[in-house]
């Protein structure tokens, strides 16, 4: 008989372990701000020791951007976001995906507008803030592409140029801008917003598509 290997799991790498991390991650980063939070701070929360951090994350930065993907995943938004993307080349797919993004948006913004500010400063927010960014910028070329595809961008436009125009277009900091600092209602946001941009984008010959 031929004996079983046994596998022994490192004390504190559960699961369960990793997502009380990443939850009190994200309280304390959105309470507080990502410069007064040290990972002490955080194992302390979640009730483990700083160590644990450390075998889950493997350092500062790894713990970041592990928040950033855990908001990710929580989000229904997210996950409806690729499909409305690849229909992007009509009217009510650009639309989908414009109201998806802001609908994510408003639900992280705390913690993104952390990671954000702290990125002008530190090194390992930064890091997380430009990864996610050119994730963004990949996602929306995507689109860019289709509605080139479909003749339906104008001809103005290069395809870098209509993606770095749609990118800042739809930045949380406009979103932070109208609905924070100016009180619009989020709904008259992104109509705006998808207005602006189908206008700007959309060879005249096509708009009725």
């Amino acid at each position: 008989m031929t004996a079983k290997r046994l596998t022994v799991a490192k004390p504190g790498l559960t699961p369960d372990t990793r997502t009380a991390l990443l939850e009190a991650a994200s309280r304390l980063i959105e309470g507080r701000g990502i410069a007064d939070v040290t990972l002490a701070d955080i194992a302390s929360a979640a009730g483990v020791s700083r160590q644990t951090v450390y075998l889950h994350f493997g350092n500062r930065a790894g713990l970041l951007a592990a928040v950033a993907r855990h908001l990710d995943f929580k989000s229904l938004a997210v996950r409806e976001m690729p499909m409305a993307a690849w229909e992007a080349h009509s009217k009510a797919g650009f639309e989908r995906f414009i109201r998806l993004w802001f609908e994510h948006v408003s639900a992280i913004f705390p913690v993104a507008h952390a990671i954000e500010a702290a990125a002008k400063g530190d090194a390992d927010a930064r890091a997380v803030w430009e990864e996610r960014m050119d994730t963004l910028r990949r996602v929306i070329r995507m689109m860019v592409d289709g509605l080139a595809e479909s003749g339906q961008l104008a001809q103005r436009w290069t395809r870098q140029e209509a993606t770095d125009w749609f990118w800042s277009r739809t930045h949380m900091d406009v979103w932070s801008h109208l609905t924070v600092d100016r009180g619009w209602p989020a709904e008259r946001v992104i109509e705006r917003v998808i207005d602006s941009l189908w206008s700007d984008l959309i060879n005249t010959d096509q708009k009725a598509i």
